[in-house]
């Protein structure tokens, strides 16, 4: 093999690896969109009276460095807001509107920024994310049930 045909092959693979990594992060991006959706719909679906915060402000996560400290507080803000839905309709919440798993997953996110600790932390930060996820999306299927039915009765 030549030197040229090398630098060939390597050009090659260095485009498709490039490509592969595009790919691969926009994936990722599109993944979080749908789990930001997930939040602002729940915000939604608890109504205005309820949401201590815009659905859009959701979307702010998105901004780097920034979604550290704003999905604490989007954590919160959308359990209070579930809560609040669940009150208002005297039903029972067990779980609080997921504000414990929730932050689970916020801080060990946040904890992904310290060396040695983040070691662990991605792991648990991607299990309590699918698992808030979840818990999530199981709201959003309940709430307008919710809203629908006269005196809370699920």
């Amino acid at each position: 093999m030549s030197d040229q045909q090398a630098m060939d092959m390597m050009s090659n693979l260095s485009g498709g690896m490039l490509i592969f990594v595009l790919v691969f992060v926009l994936a990722i991006i599109a993944i979080y969109c749908l789990f930001l959706y997930s939040l602002q719909k729940a915000l939604n679906n608890a109504g205005p009276e309820n949401a201590g915060m815009s659905g859009g402000l959701v979307w702010l996560n998105l901004i780097p460095i920034f979604n550290i400290g704003w999905m604490i507080y989007t954590v919160i803000k959308v359990s209070e807001a579930i809560a609040k839905k669940h009150a208002a309709h005297g039903v029972a919440d067990p779980s609080n509107g997921g504000k414990t798993i929730g932050l689970v997953y916020a801080i060990a996110n946040a904890c992904q920024i310290i060396p040695v600790v983040n070691m662990i932390s991605w792991l648990v930060a991607i299990i309590t994310w699918i698992i808030y996820w979840v818990k999530i999306s199981g709201y959003n299927t309940t709430m307008p049930q919710l809203q629908a039915s006269p005196g809370g009765a699920v």
